[in-house]
């Protein structure tokens, strides 16, 4: 029985431990597909104020989104999005984005960013790094856009901390008339 235990812990400890080295892998290979101009828009200490300024409404943001990434970009962003998440948590991200698209029908494009881009957009949500992801320092990482705010934190391997998280809904129910 005691042989047992200490197996199944084994590998709990072995699990965690490759959860994390794979969150710090899946981030390193996010970073190396920048650019030197998307790197500097992306990575921040971790002690950055930036760090603990979130939101979940259509603003002006710190980080690159999907719409300054290229596939391989965006392929490696979903990675550490889905990397960082259960499969049901990674579902409802990438649904709430798709809303987006919904909201710009809705309401007609008339909602628009200061800058004049649309505020109804499936790409405009931002990446951040705070620190240097690696398997045994502390880190950090924000993806965050209208109506998702997902904060992680990173220390000896295992993420210590997921908040705050939010994720809500506009609309809430999606008619569909045909």
């Amino acid at each position: 029985m005691k042989k047992e235990i200490v197996f199944v812990s084994v590998l709990l400890l072995i699990s965690g431990l490759l959860k994390a080295q794979n969150l710090s892998e899946k981030a390193n290979v996010f970073l190396k597909t920048l650019s030197s101009e998307l790197r500097v828009q992306t990575i921040f200490s971790l002690n950055d104020e930036e760090r603990f300024n979130m939101n979940f409404v259509p603003l002006e943001r710190k980080g690159p989104t999907f719409n300054e990434f290229n596939d391989k970009q965006t392929k490696a962003a979903l990675g550490l999005l889905r990397a960082s998440l259960s499969q049901e948590g990674y579902r409802k991200a990438t649904d709430i984005m798709e809303l987006e698209r919904v909201l710009a029908i809705i309401e007609n494009n008339k909602f628009k960013m200061p800058d004049g881009r649309p505020a109804r957009d499936p790409l405009n949500y931002h990446f951040c790094i705070f620190g240097q992801p690696s398997p045994t320092d502390a880190w950090g990482w924000r993806f965050e856009g209208h109506h998702v705010s997902l904060n992680f934190v990173s220390s000896k391997g295992e993420i210590v901390a997921s908040t705050p998280s939010f994720y809500g809904s506009n609309p809430s129910i999606v008619s569909i008339k045909g």
